[in-house]
Parts: C-alpha cells; sequence; structure tokens
C-alpha cells in the first residue's frame, strides 16, 4: 500500500527567504530618512539624548558667515537636506553627505582653518580645533535608531506571515512512501 504525505518544501522556502527578510526590512525602516531628519531637528543623537552643543569658535564661525543659529549640525540645511532613503538592487540604505559621518565620529580640523565673510573675506581662525563627535546617527551600525519598535513588530509579524503563506502556496511536497 502506498501513502501519501504532504509536507513543507524547506529548500523552496529557502530560496524565498532572503526575499522575504528585504520585505520585512522595507516595513522596519521605511521611515529612516525622515526619523534621520527629525532627530536633526530635534538635536537629538541616535540613543535619544541631546547633540553636543557648539563650541564657541563655531558659534563665532557662523556669526562670521551671517548666521544666527545655535543648533549643532544645522546651519545651512544641506546635511538634512542631503538625507535619502536609497533602494537598489534588493538593498535599501540611507545616503547623506560624506562629512554627516565625520561630526558623527569627531574630527580635527585641517591646519588651514578659514571662515568667510563678505566684509572681511577670508579670517583665519585656529589650528587643529576638535570636533567633538555628535552622533546623529551612529557611525559603526547606521540602522541602529532609525526605526520604532512598533515598526520593527510590524515588520517580524510580516516576515511570519509571508513565510506561511510561501509554504502554503507552493511550498508543499507530496511524498510517497510503501
Amino acid at each position: 500500500m502506498i501513502k501519501k504525505i504532504t509536507m513543507p518544501d524547506f529548500i523552496f522556502a529557502k530560496s524565498r527567504v532572503h526575499k522575504l527578510i528585504e520585505q520585512s526590512y522595507n516595513i522596519a525602516y521605511a521611515d529612516a530618512a525622515k526619523i534621520a531628519k527629525e532627530r536633526l531637528d530635534k538635536s537629538e543623537d541616535f540613543r535619544g539624548g541631546n547633540l553636543k552643543e557648539l563650541q564657541p569658535i563655531t558659534r563665532q564661525v557662523r556669526r562670521l558667515r551671517g548666521r544666527a543659529g545655535s543648533r549643532p549640525l544645522v546651519d545651512t540645511g544641506s546635511l538634512k537636506n542631503s538625507i535619502k532613503l536609497v533602494k537598489e538592487k534588493g538593498r535599501m540604505g540611507l545616503t547623506f553627505n560624506k562629512y554627516g559621518i565625520y561630526h558623527a565620529k569627531g574630527y580635527k580640523t585641517s591646519n588651514s582653518f578659514w571662515a568667510t565673510n563678505k566684509k572681511t573675506n577670508l579670517i583665519k581662525l585656529k589650528k587643529n580645533t576638535q570636533v567633538p563627535e555628535r552622533e546623529w546617527i551612529n557611525p559603526d551600525n547606521v540602522a541602529e535608531g532609525l526605526t520604532t519598535p512598533k515598526k520593527l513588530f510590524k515588520a517580524g509579524k510580516s516576515f511570519v506571515r509571508l513565510y506561511k503563506s510561501t509554504l502554503r502556496s507552493k511550498g508543499l511536497k507530496e511524498y510517497k512512501f510503501r
């Protein structure tokens, strides 16, 4: 007597897992650029704390350039406007101006640090000024802090649902035994 049994085809399911992970990741990080921009507006680091305040030298440079703002990383708006969510070849990531990572890690100014002013042209300020790290993103793991627990939960539920539906639709295989 031949018995038939239907079991999940885990080989097929395994081939689909990367696509399911990608879909779940898209759900979890769909608002990453928005969150990063809001963080700059609020002067928050990736942990939710406050960014380090501007140093007196930076305030002086801003005054010389005719800008009065005192929020860190928000002078011209260039960094904030450069933040974009990019999806390419099944991968998703955050792009922004290169200097954004320098600010996240901290850096020293070059030997020739100048501020420009329309009236006085070039003014030499200070050599080798240490710019403190302002971790608006985590330089070691950019994705950290760019989603919410609610979004992660939703992504996890979506992954489980999609995996189960994969097994139900084409992921079942019949085996015959004697």
